[in-house]
């Protein structure tokens, strides 16, 4: 991929999440592994993101892999945890 396409990309990514989420900024990114995925079921006011909504994502084709950002709370933290990592191609 060339370095502008890969600009645009991300600039489009940036924008989806953004359009997405928000005001929200979280204060703490998360990548959940094997056994971690259900701290993200305990995050209020959650709000998720499909991988294949995000430009150049793909989706997530690991069995078991919700595929998909989620935003919220825990306690008094603002979290973004990704309950899987993205597992395509």
């Amino acid at each position: 991929m060339a370095l502008e396409n890969l600009r645009g990309t991300l600039d489009e990514a940036q924008a989806v999440m953004e359009e997405r989420l928000g005001a929200f900024w979280p204060e703490v990114g998360l990548i959940l592994g094997s056994g971690l995925g259900p701290l993200a079921e305990r995050i209020a006011d959650p709000v998720f993101v499909p991988f294949g909504e995000v430009p150049g994502m793909g989706v997530s084709t690991a069995n078991g892999h919700v595929g998909r950002f989620v935003a919220g709370t825990v306690g008094d933290r603002r979290l973004r945890p990704i309950p899987s990592r993205p597992t395509s191609v």
